[in-house]
């Protein structure tokens, strides 16, 4: 996986950064999209999955994750242990 510049190197409050996932995903859980924000002057990590509703059409589920203050950005956890929800209204 390349090294990303994260939102948060750039001192950004509120600001966040998703990178496409360009390697094949190991697990169904994998992410498709990966980064991490500062949100409300809290780091965390992002990731997104590529879904579809019922009519079809695609949107992107997104999850957070609290990011060690020790974290390294070579260590964003792409593959989670467990999948996000998948929720019937849409």
């Amino acid at each position: 996986m390349p090294e990303f510049k994260p939102a948060l190197s750039r001192n950004r409050r509120n600001h966040g950064i998703l990178f496409e996932g360009d390697e094949i995903k190991d697990q169904p859980h994998d992410s498709d999209y990966y980064g991490d924000a500062d949100v409300g002057g809290k780091k965390v990590w992002i990731n997104g999955y590529v879904r579809k509703d019922k009519f079809g059409r695609e949107y992107i589920l997104l999850t957070f994750k609290p990011k060690p203050s020790s974290a390294h950005t070579r260590d964003h956890p792409r593959h989670n242990t467990e999948p996000p929800e998948e929720r019937g209204d849409l």
